[in-house]
């Protein structure tokens, strides 16, 4: 799902749906569905998702998740899995920025074994 402006831009720019490539045309806004589904970005958090908008919106959802663990057991702890260490750079410097404590833990090898 898109904000309308989105959808307006990527009508403008690619003219096609970014899921199901069909084809797209500035009329077609007036029937794009609207729907506010659970989780979806408040209007008081579009500043913060602005600052995160540099880090994707999946790392914007991995820390709004976070956060949302966290109020509602603040003991709470989770585990991310990140499979490649650009990304895992990438998510240290998203916890960081916004302040999510974290520990990382890296694989090591012995090669002497």
């Amino acid at each position: 799902l898109f904000c309308l402006r989105c959808a307006g831009t990527l009508v403008r720019s690619v003219g096609e749906c970014a899921l199901c490539r069909q084809s797209l045309r500035k009329e077609a806004l007036d029937e794009v569905l609207r729907v506010r589904e659970p989780g979806a970005v408040q209007a008081e958090e579009r500043q913060e998702r602005q600052r995160l908008g540099r880090f994707g919106s999946k790392i914007f959802h991995v820390v709004r998740k976070l956060r949302d663990i966290e109020a509602q057991d603040p003991t709470a702890r989770a585990i991310v899995f990140v499979q490649w260490k650009s990304l895992r750079r990438k998510l240290a410097e998203a916890f960081t920025e916004f302040e999510v404590p974290y520990v990382c833990l890296e694989e090591r090898y012995d090669a002497s074994s």
